[in-house]
Formats: C-alpha cells, structure tokens, sequence
C-alpha cells in the first residue's frame, strides 16, 4: 500500500490499512485472541511478536518465525492468544526478516496501576526512523559496513522531509495540554536503527515505568531511549508562556548529534497553528547510555537469587563482527555475531519444532540457530555477560564501537552490572537487591552489560540487537530453557497438529510457488 508519512509516497506494508497499525488494549489480566491474515504479496510470510510480553507457559504465541513458528503465509491466518500477565505499555512488530522497517508496527497498551497519580493518559507515542528506500534493498548497505541512513523520523507515524533542495513535506504529530492537569504519555522506540535522546521543551517530567516495570517515580528533563525500550511518563502542564503557549517534543539521535531532531508539538492554545519557539541549546553530550541504574528502582521489590550457571570467560556472549561468506578480509561482506556465530533461522523447521517433533538435543541442535540449553532446575538463576570491547581473532573483526540495544523474549531481565568500559571479573559485584529489570537495555559503546532472569517460563526465546540491520545480520542467540519441560508442555497444549499444519503450508507453497532468486532469504539472519 502507498503511503507517505513524511509526504513522500512509498510502497509500504501496513496492518488494517494504517500506519502505525490500530491500538491494541487490554487490562491487566486479559485473555488477547489477535488473527492475523497475511494479506501480503510478493512472497512475503510473516509472523507478529508482541513485544515484552512474556508468554508465560504460551512460547508458541510468540510470533518469532523460525524460532517459535513457521511463517503465515500469503493467503492464510493465524490467532494469537496468550494472558496478559504485565501491564504498561508496548508495541507489536513483524518478526520476519526486515519486514516492521516497511511498517508493520502498532502500539500496545496494557492497562494496570501506574506508580504517581495523573489526569489524563494519552497513550502510546511511537518514535521511529523511516527510509524511502525498501529496507530489504537497503540491507546490502549493512552488509558492506555502510549501515543505511534515515530520510527522516516520525513520531506517530507522522513527520517532515526536507529534498536536498530545502523542499520541506509531510506533518508533525500534535498533543493537546490542558494548563493546570497532569499527563501520561508512553514513549516507544520503534525505530529500525535510531537511539533517541528525548525531551520536551519547557517541561520536565516523573519516570514512572520502564518497558513493563512500574518503577519509584524519579523527575528528569532529558531521557535516552533505546530501540524496543519504553517509558512511561507523567508531565504536569505547567509551562511558563514567555515565548507562547506551544512547545517542541525532541528526538534526536544520541549517537549522532549533529542529525535535526524529531519535532512533534504540544499546544496549550488548540486553535494555535504556529511553530514553537526553538530555544537555545541542544541537550548534546548524553550519549546513548541507559538511565542510571540508581534511578529504576522497581515498585515490586526482587531479591536476586546466585547464578547456577557458569560466568567464565569461556561463556561470555562477545560482540563482534565476521567476513562472510569467507572468513578472509578478502570477503566483501561483514556479518555481526555473538560468541563466534551468526544466526541463521529455517522458517519451515523452526526451533520449538525441532524440540517437539524430534525431541531434539544440545548436541544435535543447528548451530546456525546459536542455541544456549538452560537445563536448570525451576526457578534457578542464570547469568550473562555480553561483551562490546574483546581481543580480534584471524576470523573476528572489532568494528567500529557502538551502543546495541538488547531485548530479551520470554522474560523481564535484571541488570546486574553495565558499564561503558570493558569488563573486568576481579571488580564484578553484582547489584542483587532490586536491580532494575526490564526487557531491554543497552549494551554501552566498548562495554558490557550483565543480565539474569529466573528459569520459570520454559521456551525457545530469542536474544537480539533490536537494530533492525544487526538482527538481521544475525546478532542473536536463543535460550532454549527448559528443554524437557517445555517439550511436555508443547505436547500436552494441543498445539502441535495446528503448528505442523501452518509449516507444511508454508513448506508447500515455497517450494512450488515460483520464486524468483533475489527474493529467497539469502544472506538474512531471517528473524
């Protein structure tokens, strides 16, 4: 469908004809049923994940193809349906190779308590990067070490492009106040490579939610949000009108600061059709690190308990980047891994297929799938250390440093540990009382980040950079938890003639449609 966000028209993909795809709400507690119907064309499967919900005893919902499911595919459906176990807000995606950078993305809300008192709640604020430019035909930029450029940024699905010419299009998104009453807005990082700074001239505001996490309310003016991150915040109408009664809302790059910002507008005055007044200075020099950890103090309290698994060096889950397909520096092309691999998915033999239908092992695992068995006892503690900054090997690659925002499926994680210089064990002392926990945090530039989860929801969960390039350049492994539980459970759910069925139609139809060769999943991680 042709549509133009920024006032370019561009061929994109939508969910029920809109851009962002219709909100998605519910109470704390709810039953969601979602059908989704592939209504694409082109060859395109597909699949939905709904971002930070933990799927609790429900790993087949998650919407992961080639992890948790075959693809949807051209003509068929699918029904979603799992508890909302969480509550705040998020965002749903594609999880199909690079299919949510052409659009298909919504706003999920989960409505349940907020940790300070406001009047009005405005809702889900999607922030996020746009290219004119299909992003599969943009991905050989990745590839080649020239990770493409944003034409420009939206918030709500609206923005403005300027030509090289100065010829400016498109809309800005625009939020009403009140003077005087308090506002709730949830800001999604929905972008496809863009870390934000955030801010709101003229205004601070209270933090009251990280992802899905009701935190101790904390007052800032300045926010940096990684992709897949959400915040929730409460902004009290109290703005002096020395300039007016309109105001900026800021998003600008944290890793590259010389880029405008995004600019949507708040207005006091509904009937006000006039730009804000652009004040001095340009928040520079946050970078792109998370909040500090002092700072997302959860409302629950968590104790943590001692990791059962092993944190040597040997186990450190490194960044770097390998030549592919050669690993020469002749090769042309550079592909980002963790721990030495790269993943590679098979959408028709996915991974909890794999456990389910062949009862398979560690050992017998693919590799490609970079697969991490958790054969722990229940409620067992697992820790892990993702490294940005280690030494070379003859096939490994340091590129050029930067912040990748990392996502966990199936569980809000603990921060143990996070710090933008490289890690040394003799100093590790890992924060045990209520930690901040969240769904994704920031691994810094050059340094690491140490998460735990608790082993209570058996799955195949997948672990990801949410830049969308390096994802799909296979920066990912998943954590196969529970295998022996988790292979009853499937059993005893009644999914699997359902599941068997969607993978011999998506089987079927790929291997008899005729498709052409740039049209197969290549060189894509495929998740």
């Amino acid at each position: 469908m042709v549509i133009a966000p920024d006032g370019v028209p561009v061929l994109g993909m939508v969910i029920n004809n809109q851009f962002p795809g219709p909100l998605i709400e519910a109470n704390w507690g709810d039953t969601l049923r979602i059908h989704v119907y592939n209504n694409l064309t082109n060859y395109n499967g597909t699949s939905i994940h709904w971002h930070g919900i933990r799927q609790l005893n429900t790993n087949w919902q998650d919407g992961v193809a080639g992890v948790t499911q075959c693809p949807i595919s051209i003509g068929d459906s699918y029904v979603y349906e799992f508890r909302a176990t969480q509550y705040g807000t998020s965002w749903y995606h594609s999880h199909f190779a690079l299919q949510y950078p052409d659009g298909l993305i919504g706003p999920l809300k989960i409505n349940g308590p907020t940790s300070a008192n406001y009047d009005v709640d405005i809702g889900p604020l999607l922030i996020t990067d746009w290219s004119h430019k299909n992003a599969f035909s943009l991905f050989y930029l990745e590839l080649e070490g020239n990770p493409p450029v944003p034409d420009s940024y939206l918030m709500q699905g609206k923005g403005i492009y300027c030509s090289p010419s100065n010829v400016c299009t498109g809309s800005r998104h625009v939020v009403e106040f009140q003077y005087g009453k308090t506002y709730k807005l949830s800001i999604v990082n929905s972008g496809t490579s863009s870390q934000y700074t955030f801010w709101i001239d003229g205004h601070t505001f209270q933090v009251v939610g990280t992802d899905f996490v009701p935190i101790n309310p904390y007052v800032t003016d300045t926010l940096n949000i990684a992709i897949g991150q959400r915040y929730d915040i409460i902004v009290t109408a109290n703005a002096t009108f020395e300039h007016g009664t309109n105001f900026w809302m800021h998003a600008r790059s944290c890793s590259n600061e010389t880029i405008a910002s995004t600019l949507g507008i708040i207005r006091y005055d509904p009937a006000s059709t006039a730009d804000p007044y652009t004040p001095p200075g340009n928040r520079v020099g946050y970078g792109c690190l998370d909040p500090a950890v002092g700072d997302l103090v959860p409302v629950v309290p968590m104790q943590v308990g001692v990791a059962v698994n092993d944190l040597s060096p040997a186990e450190y889950l490194n960044v770097s980047m390998r030549y592919y397909p050669n690993i020469t520096q002749e090769s042309p092309l550079k592909r980002w891994v963790i721990k030495g691999s790269s993943m590679y998915v098979n959408w028709s033999e996915p991974s909890l297929k794999l456990l389910t239908d062949y009862d398979a092992t560690e050992a017998s695992f693919p590799q490609d799938l970079v697969p991490i068995f958790l054969d722990y006892p229940e409620m067992s503690w697992v820790y892990f250390l993702i490294e940005g900054n280690f030494t070379p090997t003859a096939s490994n690659i340091i590129p050029e440093p930067v912040a990748h925002p990392i996502h966990l499926h199936g569980h809000d994680f603990v921060i143990l540990d996070q710090s933008s210089i490289p890690f040394d064990p003799a100093t590790f002392n890992p924060n045990l009382n209520n930690p901040p926990r969240r769904d994704t945090a920031m691994l810094p530039k050059g340094g690491y980040l140490v998460i735990g989860f608790q082993m209570n929801n058996p799955g195949t969960w997948l672990m990801h950079c949410h830049i969308a390039w390096h994802a799909s350049s296979g920066m990912a492994v998943q954590f196969i938890e529970s295998p022996r539980v988790l292979h009853n459970m499937v059993e005893a759910s009644g999914i699997v003639p359902e599941m068997n069925n969607q993978c011999d139609t998506w089987t079927n139809r790929y291997n008899t449609v005729n498709i052409p060769a740039q049209a197969v999943q290549g060189d894509e991680s495929g998740i």
